[in-house]
């Protein structure tokens, strides 16, 4: 019979950290006065210029093809970094279109351009960024071409 040796090498690791700098830190009247506190809402998304769901004419589509990201009462800009498309056509899903950028890349308007009536569209997978960092809206905007 063979015996198995299991040999684990240990590690220590030392973390050290001075935190008497933030704890000395002292703020001045003014300094304080200058903060302003930004109110954070989460973004929601929406094609073109607000179109968010329903059934939509293949024209309104393609009038403003672009995703776009906002959040109500909020200073802070969002930005699309990508998205999925797909179509569902007859109940049939074909496979998603990879978008990167706000802007519908030819493929995509051409794909609206040709579905037909009853054809559903899913955006979905949205990749937003702002200062606030980033972030996937994984809430779809489903459309349905009339």
């Amino acid at each position: 019979m063979k015996s198995l040796k299991l040999i684990v090498p240990a590690a220590v690791l030392v973390f050290t950290a001075s935190f008497g700098y933030a704890q000395n830190m002292i703020l001045s009247k003014a300094e304080v006065d200058s903060i302003k506190l930004v109110p954070f809402n989460e973004p929601f998304v929406y094609l073109g210029n607000g179109l968010s769901s329903g059934k939509i004419a293949k024209e309104n589509l393609l009038e403003n093809p672009f995703v776009t990201a906002k959040a109500s009462n909020s200073e802070i800009e969002w930005g699309v970094v990508s998205y999925d498309v797909t179509f569902v056509v007859n109940g049939k899903e074909e496979a998603p279109i990879r978008v990167t950028g706000a802007q519908f890349p030819e493929a995509v308007k051409t794909r609206i351009q040709s579905a037909t009536t009853g054809t559903i569209v899913e955006f979905n997978n949205v990749l937003i960024h702002s200062i606030a960092g980033k972030r996937t809206i994984v809430r779809p905007i489903v459309v349905r071409i009339r």
